[in-house]
């Protein structure tokens, strides 16, 4: 009899490092190969935590995201977890994630944030590298808290 940690399976782009979840204070985003199989191991580990914190899954306040995965199983995913569908891109701590290419229009909001600290430096005297620098520490900054 196969145990349930043959039976899941990472995301193809997460297997490599083992990677099955990211998590942050109460956000969490699980990993894995979009198989009811895998979904359904997610699932009764999640059902298991709240049993033993006494923490609710609110399915209101969850979605799945879905790359490269046909409509049966979309459906299937979807009713037992009685999840939502999401869309790309969503943002996971304030960070646009996408699998594809992020378009120009949604860096805007990161933009608009970086925007008043360019102005603030305007009048300083100093040379391009350094400017190029202050930006790059501060986008990192943003990224980081």
């Amino acid at each position: 009899m196969a145990s349930q940690k043959d039976d899941f399976h990472f995301h193809p782009k997460c297997s490599s490092l083992g990677i099955s979840h990211l998590a942050f204070a109460n956000d969490i985003l699980l990993l894995c190969r979009c198989d009811l199989a895998s979904v359904n191991i997610l699932f009764q580990q999640l059902q298991v935590f709240g049993r033993m914190s006494r923490l609710v899954i609110n399915a209101n306040k969850s979605s799945i995201f879905f790359s490269g995965v046909g409509e049966v199983a979309k459906h299937d995913i979807l009713q037992y977890t009685s999840f939502s569908e999401g869309s790309f891109p969503f943002k996971y701590l304030e960070v646009p994630l996408s699998p594809y290419r992020l378009l120009a229009n949604q860096y805007y909001p990161l933009l608009y944030k970086l925007e008043p600290c360019i102005h603030s430096w305007m009048g300083k005297h100093m040379s391009y590298a350094s400017r190029l620098e202050l930006i790059r520490s501060v986008l990192h900054g943003m990224i980081q808290f």
